[in-house]
């Protein structure tokens, strides 16, 4: 199986994008991939709780139920920590299995991975 990347860089603003991006690392995490989730820029808000609760895909998915599936499966989801710096957010409201990562691992990361997709 291939191991991909997942990369969130939008935030409030366009939750429809951010909600597919979801669905599809949970699709590909059903077919047995390796996946791993990497939040910057306003994408950062996402990992704190609470966020993806009332936004659904147009197919009616939700956006929770997507991230509870991939936190529950084991799939990583890193948080850029410069962007969450700059935004004055709190790791300790972040969902479960969140971490924080620098640019130089996020790097490592897109080297490492069969597959790359950024929204």
């Amino acid at each position: 199986m291939a191991k991909m990347l997942f990369t969130i860089s939008k935030g409030m603003q366009d939750a429809l994008m951010v909600a597919r991006t979801f669905q599809f690392a949970k699709v590909a995490k059903e077919k047995g991939h390796e996946v791993t989730i990497f939040l910057l820029e306003d994408g950062v808000f996402w990992a704190q709780f609470g966020m993806t609760d009332d936004f659904t895909t147009t197919t009616r998915e939700s956006m929770k139920t997507q991230v509870d599936y991939l936190s529950k499966n084991g799939v990583k989801i890193y948080v850029c920590k410069a962007c969450v710096d700059k935004r004055l957010l709190d790791p300790e409201e972040f969902i479960t299995g969140c971490e924080l990562k620098a640019a130089p691992e996020y790097i490592d990361l897109l080297a490492e991975n069969d597959s790359s997709f950024m929204i």
